[in-house]
């Protein structure tokens, strides 16, 4: 419905939620779909905190299916959205975000957090 509308910026919630949702059932593919579509509709609309802490959720997602580097990525991406925009509560939420991800998958002692080896 909210799609017919127009309404891109409602749709981008919607699918945020749906993609919500079915992570939690553990449909990951669709939930990594739904989540991907909405973070494109916030980019439509310029709106790059919205994209951003979309990509938080994704990031958890793609933890879920143990891709920890490609989640790492995807959490450094919104990291540097919420710091060229100046902000910090959301900047700490993301290094949250990211010290769960090592901490439930934690990297081999002789990679870096950038997939390097030392």
């Amino acid at each position: 419905m909210v799609q017919r509308s127009g309404d891109t910026v409602g749709e981008s919630y919607a699918l945020h939620s749906l993609g919500l949702i079915h992570g939690r059932m553990r449909m990951f593919a669709e939930a990594g779909r739904l989540l991907r579509r909405a973070i494109r509709l916030c980019e439509e609309n310029l709106d790059r905190v919205g994209a951003a802490r979309i990509r938080l959720d994704l990031a958890q997602l793609v933890s879920q299916r143990g891709e920890t580097f490609h989640a790492i990525a995807i959490v450094e991406q919104a990291m540097m959205t919420f710091q060229e925009l100046r902000l910090a509560l959301w900047e700490s939420k993301a290094l949250a975000v990211l010290e769960k991800i090592t901490t439930e998958n934690p990297l081999p002692a002789a990679v870096s957090s950038n997939g390097g080896a030392r």
